[in-house]
């Protein structure tokens, strides 16, 4: 009876653990999209916001996966080369600055499971793709780290596009959805998002948890300072 149960087990496929997908490569999650590398995406990506690839010694943006949790080793080795880390992307990879002659290298690493390119549909929030129109909207675009701001800015205004402002690598603009479409194209813009104006909703201090009871119970309001509280939101792993 114990042999028969383990041939059907086997037969079945239920009694062990197919090595491919044991083997699969992670998948990678973007906000815009999830690609599982060498296999298929999400969901199928507008022709508009896809590119092939770059001009040889043509600098462009990439995402490089490694096999496995990231050793410093690794992305050394691939900086040495000339390829720029700019941001991590779950799980295992990074986007990265780097010509196609510089891909094809990184390609051949043993440390290195995948490479494929950052296409111009990987940078536009989800909320974007959903609600851009052919009224001009606004916008906040990040401009890539390193990137010559005043020639991506002087490129979006080429495309029609309505610049509002501009601070730092951050741009606001006003655009339709054929104008955004061409500011996602440009090679040095990072992200697009929808603009939003931040309402302040509580100007006191946390009460007791930062003491700012006695503190406003004195007369210190904070009405002149701005402050922030950051939390890691990892705790000691104790159960409370």
């Amino acid at each position: 009876f114990v042999l028969s149960l383990s041939l059907l087990l086997s037969s079945s496929g239920l009694g062990y653990a197919d090595p491919s997908s044991q083997n699969a490569p992670p998948t990678i999650r973007l906000l815009s999209a999830t690609i599982t590398p060498g296999q298929a995406e999400s969901a199928a990506l507008p022709q508009a916001l896809l590119i092939n690839g770059y001009a040889a010694g043509q600098a462009g943006y990439y995402i490089l996966q490694f096999r496995g949790p990231i050793e410093q080793t690794w992305v050394d080795r691939l900086a040495a080369l000339g390829i720029t880390f700019l941001d991590y992307l779950p799980v295992y990879a990074f986007k990265v600055r780097m010509t196609p002659e510089q891909a094809a290298l990184a390609t051949g690493e043993a440390d290195v499971n995948w490479v494929g390119i950052f296409q111009p549909a990987y940078k536009i929030a989800p909320e974007v793709s959903r609600t851009a129109s052919k009224t001009q909207q606004l916008y906040r675009v990040r401009i890539e780290r390193g990137a010559d701001v005043a020639a991506v800015t002087a490129q979006i205004t080429a495309s029609g596009a309505w610049i509002i402002r501009g601070e730092d690598n951050f741009v606001v603009l006003a655009a339709d959805a054929t104008q955004l479409t061409a500011v996602a194209n440009l090679l040095d813009v990072a992200w697009i998002e929808a603009f939003r104006l931040y309402e302040k909703h509580n100007e006191y201090g946390a009460g007791g948890i930062m003491g700012a009871n006695v503190v406003n119970a004195s007369g210190y309001n904070g009405s002149s300072q701005i402050a922030a509280v950051a939390d890691t939101g990892f705790g000691t792993g104790v159960v409370a």
